[in-house]
């Protein structure tokens, strides 16, 4: 966006302010309490946070991470909420991109196929998501 009330930083130049709303979506967080705390340290009280991340059970994770360093760093979605619902309210929390090998090497059958069956599993199998995005609120 152009907006001027929209601000962009990097980790280490932020200005000292407190923020409404912060999004972070496919950071990698070598410390997810830490990361936690950092952000609800930034915010205004009861401001928002979105934020996805990456569950160490899911399918990509075993079929297509397997040896990748940065996968030690994955927490099962349930580890991570009891350290998000220290400092945030969850509003919402949507489990997306569920890893089907192969499938999307038919990308006109995957584009009709995937959002079905995501929405089939989401509820029943929410650790098989590659991330899960959440909606949270500071307390």
């Amino acid at each position: 966006t152009a907006d001027p009330k929209a601000k962009y930083f990097l980790r280490g130049e932020d200005p000292k302010m407190e923020y409404s709303l912060l999004i972070e979506l496919g950071v990698h967080a070598s410390n997810f309490e830490n990361e936690v705390s950092y952000v609800a340290d930034k915010l205004h009280p009861r401001g928002f946070f979105i934020y996805s991340i990456s569950g160490k059970s899911s399918l990509h994770v075993k079929f297509k991470l397997q040896g990748k360093d940065y996968v030690k760093d994955y927490l099962d979605y349930e580890e991570y909420e009891k350290i998000i619902r220290k400092r945030f309210d969850v509003i919402s929390a949507k489990p997306y991109g569920i890893f089907i090998p192969k499938l999307w090497a038919f990308p006109a059958f995957a584009r009709v196929t995937q959002p079905i069956l995501e929405s089939v599993f989401r509820n029943v199998f929410p650790n098989l998501f590659h991330e899960t995005i959440y909606l949270l609120r500071k307390k």
